[in-house]
């Protein structure tokens, strides 16, 4: 089986659709390539073959534009304003971009194929940057309501504290004369228990 002991991948002519030119690439690229995996460091060599200035630039450029579509099909991003086209792309392993660019015999093409891509990859950080933004913005929101509630709480502790004190009459040993009285209590109960008695009141009743 040829392709268990594949090294190499050699494109002698360029195919009308990505779909084809990966499908090729495929036929070594894959598990059960005993040759890559034991003699390679489990890679295998993709080599390109056209020629400046003829067919082959303009047929790269369809792929590329091609390519261009069906990424951003799957990735849901058609309305984007940039997609990266510069060095070998993780995803799809092509680059017809700089193919392009290197054909056509332009240096100008291959330097806006580069910026182009520094100009995606800046978009990209200012993306990732904008979310965290919002995220960091919303979480602040939240805490700063939480921190509202919580003094707001505290504002009425104090109130209902102050009150207690205020209306409260206690003995020469600081007990509470006209205690609070509730079942299961009895007059020497902690401020602390009286409180969790009524806070227990206030649930059952809802």
């Amino acid at each position: 089986n040829a392709q268990k002991k594949a090294v190499a991948v050699h494109h002698l002519d360029t195919p009308w659709r990505p779909s084809d030119l990966q499908q090729r690439d495929g036929r070594a690229i894959r598990k059960g390539n005993e040759v890559a995996k034991y003699f390679a460091d489990n890679k295998v060599d993709v080599i390109i073959y056209a020629v400046e200035k003829s067919l082959d630039s303009y047929k790269f450029n369809l792929l590329f534009n091609k390519q261009l579509f069906i990424d951003q099909l799957k990735n849901n991003k058609l309305g984007k304003r940039t997609i990266d086209e510069g060095a070998m792309d993780e995803k799809s392993g092509m680059n017809y971009s700089e193919y392009v660019a290197i054909l056509s015999g332009n240096t100008d093409l291959l330097e806006k194929a580069k910026l182009e891509k520094k100009i995606g990859a800046l978009e990209s950080e200012k993306q990732t940057f904008l979310r965290s933004k919002y995220t960091s913005k919303n979480r602040l929101d939240n805490l700063c309501s939480d921190l509202k509630a919580l003094q707001d709480r505290l504002h009425r502790f104090q109130t209902d504290w102050q009150n207690f004190s205020d209306k409260a009459v206690r003995r020469e040993d600081g007990s509470v004369v006209n205690a609070l009285r509730l079942e299961g209590l009895d007059e020497k109960s902690s401020v602390k228990q009286l409180a969790q008695k009524l806070q227990d009141y206030a649930q059952n009743a809802r």
